[in-house]
């Protein structure tokens, strides 16, 4: 039955019955082995469905929108910078006693956008490896259900 499921999933399977279902029926190791394959099936299909999706390449894209937001705030905050404490003769002395607000607000803007970007791409390395590990485990599984030949 599970050579039978398993052929109909894969029609590019070999014909006759696999190769570990030819082992002696009469001491039970037929049931164990169609079960032994049943639960690898059961583990491949879940691992395949959980790979489908790679999130890595998700955290990637919000990470360089994130950098690319981060690079537009350092430039404002540049900006402000200079319209406070530039050096040309056309600039008008900062005022006396006050606090660079607007300068402050897009410091701390650019900060937590970079923060937010590194953090995209940390999480993305951290998905990317696990997802490399899962590709692996695949791999493994398909050679060993026979599914690549």
């Amino acid at each position: 039955m599970a050579t039978e499921r398993i052929r109909q999933q894969d029609p590019g399977a070999p014909a006759g019955p696999a190769p570990a279902l030819v082992a002696a029926p009469s001491t039970g190791v037929l049931a164990a082995t169609t079960a032994g394959q049943d639960a690898l099936r059961a583990e491949h299909d879940a691992l395949a469905g959980r790979l489908a999706t790679r999130t890595s390449v998700d955290q990637v894209q919000t990470g360089g929108v994130l950098a690319f937001f981060t690079v537009l705030a350092f430039g404002m905050t540049c900006k402000l910078a200079w319209d406070r404490w530039g050096w040309l003769p056309a600039n008008r002395p900062a005022p006396e006693g006050q606090y660079p607000l607007w300068f402050l607000l897009g410091a701390l803007l650019t900060l937590a956008l970079l923060s937010s970007a590194v953090r995209a791409f940390r999480r993305a390395a951290a998905l990317r490896a696990d997802e490399a590990a899962g590709f692996e485990r695949l791999r493994a599984l398909r050679s060993r259900l026979g599914l690549d030949t």
